[in-house]
């Protein structure tokens, strides 16, 4: 899919879109340059999802102009029950006041590369746990390089990466991300195969 564009067109302050694209069980999808935006108007939690997918196998990628997802409550929500060894592959995108950037619940062998994320204020009461660039749920084998995470106010609680149970399968989190925000990394439980390393810090009271 090249150059699609999805936008919420504002009716009043109660409506919105859910999702901008939603796949289920499909492989070898490419989104080339997308753009999936909502208005500032709308509550946080109407502003929807820009990608969704359940069991599904696919790029995001640029190819000039940058991809632009803007303005939504979840960027990229992926999630995997049946199929587990499928993947996700998002670079070169821009991801602006989003305030769940990517999210992946198991898959494997994830690759989010060269993005930029612009995570806006989580300390709004629809955000309760803080706004993130990325978090893993179960995803395994997979490699976060080279992205920058920042945020207007480094004193609320935002994070740049989560990850949560990716066990012992190498996984990495290098090659220069740069995290400008709150937190950088928070790992959880059990990511004994996970490497991480070569990355730059600022303002980050954790890393």
């Amino acid at each position: 899919m090249a150059d699609p564009i999805y936008h919420s067109v504002e009716h009043n302050s109660r409506m919105g879109v859910n999702t901008h694209a939603s796949m289920w069980g499909t492989r070898g999808i490419r989104f080339t340059d997308c753009t999936c935006s909502s208005f500032t108007a709308l509550p946080i939690p109407l502003r929807g999802i820009g990608i969704a997918s359940d069991d599904a196998s696919y790029q995001v990628l640029d190819d000039e102009p940058a991809s632009n997802l803007l303005n939504l409550y979840r960027g990229i929500a992926a999630r995997w029950a049946f199929d587990r060894l499928s993947s996700i592959t998002v670079k070169d995108n821009i991801f602006s006041n989003v305030h769940y950037g990517i999210h992946a619940l198991n898959g494997t062998t994830h690759t989010i590369e060269d993005n930029n994320f612009v995570i806006p204020d989580s300390a709004d009461p629809d955000v309760p746990f803080g706004s993130y660039g990325v978090r893993f749920d179960g995803a395994t084998a997979y490699k976060i390089i080279d992205n920058n995470f920042e945020t207007v106010d480094v004193g609320h609680a935002a994070y740049g990466v989560i990850v949560d149970n990716s066990g012992s399968l190498p996984c990495e989190i290098s090659d220069g991300n740069n995290f400008k925000l709150k937190i950088g990394v928070q790992t959880q439980n059990d990511n004994s195969g996970l490497q991480i390393h070569c990355n730059a810090y600022q303002y980050a009271r954790y890393a």
